[in-house]
């Protein structure tokens, strides 16, 4: 749940207070690329990634040094949930397409 991950989250910083922020907010994001890349199977050739992440360009472009042979395609959170929701249905609706 998102409440329990921020106060982990806040409770880890907490320890480190005497560090500069900027490195433990560096650090904090370097750990989410990795732990994100993990999660792409490597035969992925495109990933969508969407919402408040999609925002970070930090974020994105660690994940592209991370997985450099996979295409990134963002839809951020400001964009209408309809049309993000339209592109989610037609990559299923490919995806089942190419399969059957």
């Amino acid at each position: 749940d998102r409440d329990a991950a921020s106060a982990e989250v806040q409770k880890i910083v907490k320890q480190y207070k005497s560090n500069d922020p900027k490195d433990i907010m560096a650090s904090l994001v370097q750990h989410i690329a990795h732990q994100i890349s993990c999660s792409i199977p490597s035969s992925s050739i495109e990933v969508l990634i969407t919402g408040g992440g999609a925002r970070n360009g930090f974020l994105i472009e660690t994940i592209r040094r991370q997985r450099p042979q996979q295409s990134l395609c963002e839809i951020s959170w400001t964009q209408s949930l309809s049309f993000r929701l339209s592109i989610i249905f037609l990559l299923v609706y490919s995806n089942l397409s190419v399969s059957n």
